[in-house]
């Protein structure tokens, strides 16, 4: 039986390291924050053999201005966000 997906809520924990690899993939702060209040689609993460990954989630959905974007966080050890990718 798997568990339920989290239901994610700003504020969002940052730190330095998961700030800096966010705007790596050229994705802000602020569009991160967008995509988990615009409700995004929620899914666990999983290893390239399919795997799930613990505590790990993919978020997708879209900023204010209708960029996609897929949010990876850590849920509910940390809460904190890992990265971000633009589709």
């Amino acid at each position: 039986m798997s568990k339920p997906l989290p239901f994610v809520e700003l504020p969002l924990d940052w730190d330095e390291g998961n700030l800096s690899h966010a705007q790596g993939h050229g994705v802000s702060r602020d569009e991160i924050e967008q995509v988990v209040r615009n409700m995004p689609e929620v899914r666990q993460s999983r290893t390239r053999d399919g795997e799930p990954i613990l505590d790990h989630y993919l978020l997708t959905g879209v900023t204010d201005a209708g960029r996609r974007v897929t949010v990876v966080i850590l849920y509910p050890i940390t809460k904190s966000v890992t990265g971000a990718h633009t589709n």
